[in-house]
């Protein structure tokens, strides 16, 4: 169910050419199975799905959709964006983008700012220049929405004359993982003019909160042979397969038989970091605990 917009035409508000404008795409799962959902390729460069463009929804769950408006001309501009999914009743939904590109005497370098992929509780900057094409314009604002995503620098106060830039680095520290988005808009006053609509310029934000991944290098760890008594040990590699600045945090590294077998405290043991893209060894030793001949077993749990 397209919860918004309710006509099946999604409505933008003016837009300067060189800046951007998002708004949301409401989809609701009235059903009682998973609904997923995929936006196709959209013919019109001026538009785009922001973020994700397949989604799964859970039974009564809501989620957005976000889709940008940059124009690239002074003009109206329409398009259609077709949403397929999964639901047999109803497995495609057609809804009508228009926007309207004006002319503005600001812009960005870019109207939209991709920051990648980052590693939660980690963080990354992007710098995007401002540019005065008209009279004297002075930046009174910076407001920057979507989690994650804050301003660096304060540009607020700044005065640019025709042809000044001034560049603007905004970060993105994700709490979460998953696809995120969010817009930056920076807004001012023309000389003689006063502060108006038109001389607000946005651009949207997208980024991609990564968290650690635990990988191991085998299935099956094997300490050798060895008599009653003395003691044989073997280990595995485990390693974080997330990306640069994520960290994988072991919580429990457990043994089902502590009797016969136990962690080395040299390697991998509970409460250990590994940083992305880099493995530690996890050793483990086996004393037998019985004179008879045979293969013993446990099984080694990673949290």
């Amino acid at each position: 169910n397209i919860a918004s917009p309710d006509q099946g035409t999604l409505s933008f508000e003016q837009t300067g050419v060189g800046s951007a404008t998002t708004e949301d795409i409401q989809i609701s799962n009235d059903g009682n199975a998973p609904l997923r959902v995929t936006a196709d390729t959209l013919e019109d460069s001026a538009f785009r799905v922001a973020g994700d463009t397949e989604v799964e929804i859970a039974p009564g769950e809501t989620t957005s959709l976000p889709v940008v408006f940059s124009p690239e001309a002074a003009a109206e501009t329409t398009t259609t964006l077709q949403l397929t999914t999964n639901d047999p009743e109803n497995d495609q939904t057609s809804i009508t983008l228009e926007g309207e590109g004006v002319e503005s005497n600001v812009a960005l370098s870019s109207s939209t700012i991709a920051f990648g992929a980052v590693g939660v509780s980690s963080s990354t900057t992007e710098t995007v220049t401002f540019e005065n094409t008209g009279s004297a314009f002075t930046i009174e604002d910076i407001s920057v929405s979507g989690d994650g995503f804050e301003p660096v620098s304060d540009p607020t106060g700044t005065e640019l004359q025709e042809g000044d830039t001034e560049d603007i680095e905004l970060r993105f520290d994700p709490t979460t993982s998953g696809s995120q988005t969010g817009t930056v808009t920076i807004s001012g006053s023309t000389e003689g003019g006063g502060e108006s609509d038109d001389d607000d310029v946005s651009a949207a934000l997208s980024g991609v909160g990564q968290i650690g991944e635990l990988g191991v290098s085998s299935q099956t760890l094997r300490t050798g042979v060895t008599v009653s008594d003395e003691s044989t040990s073997g280990s595995i590699t485990v390693e974080n397969t997330g990306p640069d600045g994520t960290e994988l945090t072991i919580d429990e590294a457990t043994l089902a038989d502590t009797e016969q077998f136990s962690i080395d405290s040299d390697g991998v043991t509970a409460g250990t970091t590994i940083a992305g893209g880099a493995a530690e060894s996890l050793g483990v030793t086996f004393t037998p605990q019985t004179t008879e001949d045979g293969v013993e077993e446990t099984t080694l749990t990673l949290e």
